[in-house]
Parts: C-alpha cells; structure tokens; sequence
C-alpha cells in the first residue's frame, strides 16, 4: 500500500484480502465525465460481519464534472479526496485522487466500479492488482489506460469484491 491512505484505501482495508491498483493517470480527463447526481449522498457501509469496521462517506458535487468526498473511519480522522467518472461501455467507474499533498507525485488515483441498485444501495469494486493482468502494469496516458480495461473489463479478477454503502443520516465533517 502506498503512503498516502484515501478513499480507496480505506475500501482496500475493509476488503482486506486484495490490492488496489494505483496509477500516476486517470482513466480519463475529468472534463470527460459528467455528475451522477445519485452518488450526492452521506452513506453508511453496510459490515458483513458485526466486527466490521464503520465507514461514513459524505460525496458532494464540486463542479460540473468532480466531486468532494470525505471518509472517515468510526469517529476517526476525516479523509478528504477527489473523484470523476469514466464510463467504459455501460459501466462507470469512479477515478480517486488523494488531495492531502501538493506533491503531484504523491497525487496518484486508485478506481471503482460502481452502481446503486434500485433499493438505493451503492456498490463499489475496487481495481485490484491482485491479479496478473495489473501486476507492475504502468500506462503513460489515459488513453492507453482505457483502451486496457475496455479490452480486459469482462475479466472476473479485475474487481474485487463488492462492498455495499447505504445512505445515512447527514454528520459533521471534521477537518483537522
């Protein structure tokens, strides 16, 4: 795991058994992309398992093609990231970039595939490099990015396991 934790690490930790895969480009440009109002929401994870570890995410619209996210960890510290949508075929996959740094090298992105069913409950899967297809893998555009998932998206250990949020109550966001 790489020294910066966000949104997409956190997911990493509760799933526990996978890799995320990081990268230095997006899967596309955020002008690319356009709002999908049914993510603006404050969400509550759903645990598998009464052990589980509590996540509340807050995702607001920050213009017409990002948006905010904040995390947090029970009543630990709040996380602040930013996020847009690729759409690669009929699947929308959400690219993260940790903002806690200025350093663009430390400003990398992490990606999930997402939906929200019809009972309003947001999935995630996060691109995992637990699998050969990802192992080491590094693309020098977004383009190329791109044109590697659409060509492999149909591969089952691209994702990894669904992690399910339900919309909650709205809390207080505390940035330190």
């Amino acid at each position: 795991m790489k020294k910066h934790f966000s949104f997409i690490g956190t997911i990493l930790f509760l799933l526990c058994t996978i890799g995320c895969y990081e990268s230095k480009v997006p899967l596309s440009t955020n002008p690319s992309s356009k709002i999908d109002l049914k993510l603006i929401n404050y969400w509550g994870s759903i645990p598998k398992d009464e052990n589980d570890t509590k996540y509340k995410l807050a995702i607001f619209k920050f213009n017409e093609n990002e948006y905010l996210i904040s995390w947090r960890e029970n009543q630990g510290e709040t996380e602040i990231t930013r996020g847009f949508i690729t759409k690669i075929d009929n699947l929308k996959i959400l690219n993260i970039q940790n903002i806690d740094t200025l350093d663009k090298k430390d400003r990398t992105y992490f990606f999930f595939k997402y939906m929200i069913n019809d009972k309003g409950i947001f999935k995630v899967q996060i691109l995992s490099d637990a699998n050969l297809l990802l192992k080491d893998k590094k693309f020098n555009s977004p383009e190329e990015f791109k044109k590697f998932i659409k060509k492999n998206i149909k591969h089952k250990k691209l994702f990894g396991e669904v992690v399910e949020f339900k919309p909650i109550e709205k809390f207080d966001i505390e940035i330190e």
